[in-house]
């Protein structure tokens, strides 16, 4: 399974584009897969747009009970990643901003 990993602090301008490619190529790629979400105490409608994306695909999200930084979003992700994986498993993190671009996941998981 894939396992896709994100931290999003007031990421609402971009969570719409970031799910509907990510969810994209994830189907293209024809793989078990969960995304993983890590929110920072947001105070935005960035879980709203995340949940309002369930109903497409395994979606978890994580909140964080006020806002702690980077490293320990990042920190909470992978503490759940690796208590909820077997050794299989495919642990890819991107990030929020779009500067990650989703149609790189195929060449990502081959090397």
């Amino acid at each position: 399974m894939l396992k896709i990993i994100l931290c999003a602090f007031n990421e609402a301008q971009n969570l719409s584009k970031l799910l509907s490619d990510l969810i994209e190529q994830l189907n293209f790629l024809q793989r078990e897969f969960e995304i993983i979400f890590c929110l920072d105490c947001s105070n935005d409608n960035s879980f709203e747009i995340i949940n309002g994306f369930k109903n497409q695909a395994k979606i978890t999200i994580l909140e964080q009970e006020n806002v702690r930084g980077l490293g320990l979003a990042y920190k909470k992700n992978f503490r759940y990643v690796l208590a909820n994986s077997l050794d299989q498993d495919l642990i890819i993190s991107l990030d929020c901003d779009n500067t990650h671009n989703p149609n790189q996941l195929k060449e990502m998981i081959e090397y």
